[in-house]
Parts: structure tokens; C-alpha cells; sequence
């Protein structure tokens, strides 16, 4: 079943990638590496499979953290932060070289725009629960920075999807990852332990720190983006967003996100505390959620669509509220890890179906450079014009779009 619209697709097609914002801190200072780092890159190797490698690395090293750690009590050993952080580090690098791969090959589309940022979403969902639990936190704060993570990535996206252009600051994704790397080396380093220290003069743990500091910056880093949300407008007709929408409908979808994570916990505590008792699986289901809903978010913006009301996702954790609200009518740990699942599955069929329906219309394959044969291309469009035609223009503009390149890479 197609995802995407014809018109969606069309404007896919269209969508030129803008950055608003120079170089970030550490970025001057890495593009030399990353640079060296591309040139022993095979030219047969597609930008996108460069991109999903490092997910997966960046993926696997953070699990194992969690697997040895799963309920926040436990203690990983120091070996799994050195590969917790080496993986960040892989990813990082792997995620800044892939448009300087598309370049190289020229195989820029705009679906290597929607892949960077797919994968991005579901990596700060894995790694954000990763990095917090080795910090020794207390649920309640484990909670409250996982959350504000997740709405700082969908804020960025709700402000591209207002302006067109995807806004960086000085201190931005690369600088936050390298702190997170720094943060699994101390705990390897010293143990997980030194969260524990008591700050001189603060009298206060430094894991205590690390959640004023976060916080307070979160709050420093989205101010600007409220303030060209709810008072300075999108680039639409009447200041609405880039889809001609209403720049303050975004704000739904990550209000059920952050409302479900935070109703259900609570109202799980008479029966046993699902979220005390399987913190990392909880915090999992939910942000396969937030992953979805910002993928849609993305898909929104390009396409100059509009958000939908409802997601089939929404099932997942409507299990756990249903359960509750009929008493508890079956035990709640197999209801979570049935949402978990099944939140889980509906995100990469949701990912594939996309992915799919967008390499079928621009003529590509998602994980080569190989372009498809003219045979597998669909009929003419309706203006009558074939569809190679269409495709070369597409693929032109798609060029042309990354000429600054994506992220300064």
C-alpha cells in the first residue's frame, strides 16, 4: 500500500535542502578528518548504506549497555562504555560523510535528506536511554531528559517545517555527541560510580549537575525556536508553515508522545510499576512512537503535506491505556512487551514502505548507486512527459539542492 501521495511525491522531488546557520563549534575542526575519511570511501559504496552501517554500530554498542543494566539498577561493565562510545564516534563520522559520499558518486537525492534524519531519530532513541542510564539517575530524571530529548529533536523539525530551512546553532547535534561520548569514557574510565561524587562546594551529586545543566540548556536552546513558531511565523501564506498549515498543529503529535509517557507510568503504579519494574523496554516503546511522529514530521516538511491526525502506532500504547482502564485485565509486563514490539514493527515497515515508494518514483535503489532499470520505471506522469524525463529533473534539482552540501559535510 503506497505511503506517499503522487503529490507528495512530487514535491519530494522538488524539495531543496536549506540550512540556516553556519558551522557549528567543532565542526571547522572535523571536516579535515572527515574529508580524509570519505576519500577511502569505495565509490561503489551508496551514501545511504554508509549512513544505516553506522546506525546499526551506534545501535548495537548502546544495547549492550542496556542489556547489562536494563533496570537502572544494575551496573555495566566499563568495557561496554569504551564500545558505547566508540560506536557514537562511528556514527557520528559515518553520519557526516554520507553527503560528501553522495557528491562523490553523485547520487544526492532527497531521499538521502530523509534517510540522515530517519536514522537520526531512531538513534537518539536508543542512544539518549544508553547514555542516561549509565549516569546513575533516578527514574523521575531518567524520565524528564529522555523526554527532552525527544522534544528537542522534533522541535528542530517543527521549526523546519515553519521555515523551510533546518536552523543550527554553535552548539548543536555534533558538539551534544561528543559530550556524550565523553560521558560513557568517564564512566569507563572511573566507573559508573563517579555520578555519584559529590560536586565540592555544590554539595550535590554530579549526575545532579549534569540534569540542572541539561535542562537549563534545553530551555536556552528552544527559546529561539518558540519564538519563530508562536511569534515570528512560518514562510506560508499568512505566516503558516511551509505546507500552507497551521504552524501550531505539530505541537499534537509530540503532546500525545510526551502525555502517554508520562499518564501511563503513573497510572501503572498500583500494579506494579511497569516503568520502576522495565524501565529501558518502556522508554523503548515510547520512543519508537517519538520516532514515527518525527519521521512524519520530516516526510511533512519535504513534501509540503500536511501532519496527519492519527498513526496506526498510536495501537501500540493505546494496549497499555486500554488495560489499565479496564483494571488491569491482563498482567501489564506482557502487554508492554507486545506495544514494544509492535511499536517497533510498525516503525520499519513504516520506514521501508516510505523508503520504497520514494526509490520506485525517483528511479534509485535505496542501498546502491545503481540506478534502475528504465524497464522497472512507472508509467508516463499525467503532464505526459516520460518518466526518465521526469527523474533527470528531478535528479538535476536534487543536485543542485545539496551544493552547499548537507550539514556543511
Amino acid at each position: 500500500m503506497d505511503v506517499l501521495s503522487a503529490r507528495q511525491l512530487k514535491n519530494l522531488a522538488e524539495h531543496k535542502y536549506k540550512r540556516d546557520g553556519e558551522y557549528t563549534m567543532l565542526e571547522p575542526l572535523l571536516q579535515p578528518f572527515w574529508n580524509w575519511t570519505v576519500s577511502k570511501c569505495p565509490l561503489w559504496w551508496a551514501p545511504n548504506a554508509i549512513t544505516f552501517i553506522g546506525l546499526m554500530i551506534n545501535i548495537f554498542t548502546s544495547l549492550l549497555i542496556v542489556i547489562y543494566n536494563p533496570d537502572n539498577v544494575q551496573k555495566s561493565p566499563s568495557w561496554t562504555h569504551f564500545a558505547a562510545a566508540t560506536g557514537v564516534f562511528v556514527y557520528q563520522t559515518m553520519d557526516s560523510i554520507d553527503g560528501k559520499q553522495a557528491r562523490r558518486t553523485n547520487t544526492a537525492s532527497p531521499l538521502g535528506e530523509l534517510f540522515d534524519h530517519g536514522c537520526d531519530a531512531v538513534s537518539t532513541v536508543v542512544l539518549v536511554v544508553a547514555s542516561l542510564i549509565h549516569c546513575r539517575l533516578e527514574l523521575e530524571y531518567l524520565m524528564l531528559l529522555t523526554c527532552g530529548a525527544y522534544m528537542a529533536f522534533y522541535l528542530a523539525h517543527w521549526v523546519t517545517y515553519c521555515t523551510g530551512a533546518l536552523k543550527f546553532g554553535k552548539f548543536d547535534v555534533v558538539e551534544m555527541q561528543f559530550l556524550m561520548i565523553a560521558g560513557f569514557l568517564m564512566s569507563g574510565v572511573f566507573g559508573e560510580e563517579i555520578w555519584l561524587m559529590q560536586v565540592p562546594m555544590l554539595g550535590v551529586a554530579l549526575n545532579k549537575v549534569l540534569v540542572a545543566t541539561v535542562v537549563l540548556g534545553g530551555i536556552f536552546q528552544a527559546l529561539p525556536a518558540f519564538h519563530t513558531i508562536f511569534i515570528k511565523g512560518g514562510v506560508g501564506r499568512n505566516g503558516s508553515t511551509v505546507a500552507d498549515t497551521s504552524v501550531l498543529f505539530p505541537v499534537f503529535p509530540i503532546f500525545t508522545v510526551l502525555a502517554l509517557t508520562v499518564v501511563i507510568a503513573k497510572k501503572s503504579e498500583p500494579s506494579g510499576d511497569i516503568y520502576t519494574q522495565y524501565p529501558c523496554i518502556y522508554l523503548f516503546t515510547f520512543g519508537f512512537l517519538f520516532a514515527k511522529v518525527a519521521c512524519k514530521l520530516i516526510v511533512a516538511h519535504m513534501c509540503k503535506s500536511e501532519l496527519p491526525y492519527w498513526d496506526s502506532i498510536y495501537f501500540g500504547p493505546a494496549l497499555l491505556f486500554l488495560n489499565q482502564y479496564f483494571d488491569f485485565f491482563f498482567p501489564e509486563k506482557y502487554v508492554l512487551f507486545i506495544a514494544t514490539v509492535y511499536t517497533l514493527l510498525n516503525l520499519c515497515h513504516y520506514s521501508h514502505a516510505v523508503s520504497s515508494q520514494i526509490c520506485e518514483h525517483l528511479g534509485i535503489y535505496c542501498f546502491s548507486i545503481q540506478k534502475r532499470p528504465a524497464s522497472a520505471a512507472a508509467p508516463t506522469t499525467t503532464s505526459g512527459k516520460s518518466l526518465s524525463r521526469t527523474i533527470s529533473t528531478r535528479q538535476h534539482a536534487a543536485k543542485k539542492a545539496t551544493a552547499d552540501g548537507k550539514k556543511h559535510k
